[in-house]
């Protein structure tokens, strides 16, 4: 599964952005974030659709529940929805 999800993000031109953000100093579960802005779907290295809905979430500060990859990531009181790291800014990291 591993290799075939770096193969599809080689494919669509993504190894880069998503090699690049995993370098960085990724969120981690429990990591206290605000939603800063909407995204642009399947971009970034973020293998997800923004749909209108979540919208409403941007400003909000919550908590990283879940980590998917580039599928995105699950926050605290947010339906369920998937968000890219891209517009998440930490506030407390969650030592």
């Amino acid at each position: 599964m591993k290799n075939k999800f770096r193969h599809n993000l080689k494919r669509f031109g993504m190894e880069t952005e998503f090699i690049k953000w995993m370098k960085e100093d990724p969120l981690k579960v429990g990591d206290k974030v605000r939603i800063t802005r909407r995204a642009k779907s399947h971009s970034e290295g973020w293998d997800n659709t923004w749909i209108s809905n979540m919208n409403k979430y941007i400003g909000t500060e919550t908590v990283v529940t879940n980590l998917h990859g580039a599928s995105g990531i699950s926050l605290l009181n947010c339906e369920g929805y998937r968000f890219p790291s891209s517009v998440l800014e930490r506030i407390r990291r969650d030592e």
